[in-house]
């Protein structure tokens, strides 16, 4: 949270902060520098104390001021790359305040300006009243409001409110330009849901490195991943301030100083079940060669979908020996084996998502439903139970290995409320994906010659049989941000 206290307001901040560091009885026992570790990320203080001087702060801070006017001079262009950059803040979910601006009365109800959820626009508070303004509302002086007493001092305090919110845009938007990502580097393994095209460089038949595939991609052209654009880890890492994304280990980009932003180690077909990448001529999970760790990086690891939908479910060497419940367990052993293999190494911020709803992938449908467009239940109970056991056994590595500081990201439920609610996220289509006819076609069914693959993408919730689709991955990628703050300060 970026704090930005006004007049009166800075010295019962300062004290409010005093007291969560000061001892108990009489503090909040938080220990000095408390504050800085766990809330505030930035402190700025605005303006003297003043009181009761309505008339010298309202002109000097009105929307006719000579320095908004200033502003102004840049034009729309200028204002959207300011709201731009402060949209980047808001997907990091750094919180600024304006906190206690006082005019035109010494009263301490003050006023605050929190950023809305739709972009560009902010919510002022004064009082118990309210009323949502744009960027463009601000600088033309559009929030003020009426002719009366009341709305006159209103308006007043919006324009203070609103110039100093202003000012916090630049400084946001000048600090963004200069910023370093949050983590010095990404390290990723997985499957082929984040996989950058490893596979590209192996004999297998588990590819992406051909149309359709990443026709919406960075110049229009496959890559290897298995999407039509952008992987949740190709925007996860822009959320962190990534300008490129880690490099697919095996690709030739994987040489020198790209290599000190991280790696990529996914491969396509490959899980935590070893034999799974073997059947593939996939990069078995733990030789994935990852020898070296850079401090303070993050490690994501995607895996244990390819187990199952590709080899469990279809492997009678397996499924007639092993219950799905006494193969999750093989299945978590590797998983735990995997993380003590990296804590080794030294990685201490490790991210692992859960299984999705295996039973709602298009191809899953379309092969183990029974000729029902509805997802396969007893796949989804089995994820569903996969994932309680990634949970527990997670909390348990926590409680032994010091330091180690790892999340389990839940993928389950957020893809599941975009398969049975599409609507309510933007997408027309969610039982079939865009590529073919949308019911089975994956790497080398989904070619240039599948017929009726769609048009646009971004309204199918998948890609392909088994791949979300880049708009999917957008609010997947989101999701994975909001619930790994903890990872990243």
């Amino acid at each position: 949270m970026v704090v930005v206290p006004h007049s009166m307001v800075i010295i019962y901040f300062l004290h409010f902060l005093k007291w969560v560091e000061a001892p108990p009885p009489r503090g909040g026992g938080g220990d000095p520098g408390w504050c800085a570790k766990h809330i505030i990320k930035g402190n700025m203080n605005i303006g003297p104390v003043f009181l009761s001087v309505p008339k010298t702060i309202s002109n000097m801070f009105s929307a006719e001021a000579k320095d908004v006017a200033s502003i102004r001079l840049h034009g729309e262009f200028g204002i959207e790359m300011i709201i731009y950059r402060f949209g980047k803040v808001r997907e990091l979910r750094v919180k600024v305040q304006l906190v206690g601006f006082q005019v035109a009365s010494s009263s301490m109800d003050g006023f605050k300006a929190i950023e809305d959820s739709q972009g560009g626009q902010f919510c002022l508070f004064s009082g118990p009243r309210y009323r949502r303004v744009s960027i463009n509302d601000i600088t033309r002086g559009d929030h003020h409001a009426g002719n009366s007493d009341s709305d006159r001092r209103a308006a007043a305090e919006n324009s203070l409110c609103s110039f100093f919110l202003l000012l916090l845009l630049l400084a946001l938007a000048l600090y963004e330009v200069n910023a370093q990502p949050l983590v010095p580097a990404m390290f990723i393994f997985g499957d082929s849901v984040v996989d950058a095209g490893n596979n590209n460089h192996l004999y297998t038949i588990v590819k992406a490195n051909f149309a359709p595939y990443g026709r919406d991609f960075a110049n229009h052209k496959p890559t290897g991943r298995f999407c039509n654009g952008k992987l949740a880890s190709d925007l996860t890492a822009e959320n962190l301030g990534f300008t490129s994304y880690p490099p697919a280990y095996l690709s030739k980009k994987a040489r020198g100083k790209n290599l000190l932003i991280g790696a990529n180690f996914a491969s396509a077909a490959s899980g935590y079940y070893e034999t799974t990448a073997k059947l593939y001529n996939a990069i078995p999970l733990r030789k994935s060669n990852a020898s070296s760790i850079i401090s303070d990086s993050i490690y994501l690891i995607s895996a244990g979908s390819s187990d199952f939908v590709q080899n469990y479910y279809i492997n009678p060497l397996l499924y007639k020996v092993y219950t799905p419940d006494q193969f999750s367990d093989i299945l978590i052993q590797s998983y735990t084996d995997f993380i003590k293999d990296l804590y080794k190494l030294g990685a201490r911020k490790i991210g692992v998502t859960s299984l999705p709803p295996l039973g709602c992938l298009p191809a899953a449908v379309t092969i183990f439903g029974s000729d029902s467009n509805e997802c396969v239940a007893k796949l989804n109970k089995v994820a569903v139970s996969f994932n309680n056991k990634l949970n527990s056994t997670a909390q348990s590595l926590l409680n032994k290995l010091s330091g180690l500081n790892m999340l389990v990201f839940d993928i389950y439920q957020p893809l599941y409320d975009l398969v049975t609610k599409p609507a309510d996220f933007g997408f027309v289509e969610a039982r079939k994906a865009c590529c073919g006819t949308g019911l089975v076609e994956t790497s080398i069914l989904c070619n240039a010659e599948s017929p009726g693959t769609c048009a646009n993408a971004s309204e199918y919730v998948f890609w392909d049989g088994f791949h979300p689709s880049e708009a999917a991955n957008k609010i997947l990628a989101d999701d994975l941000l909001t619930s790994g703050i903890a990872l990243i300060f």
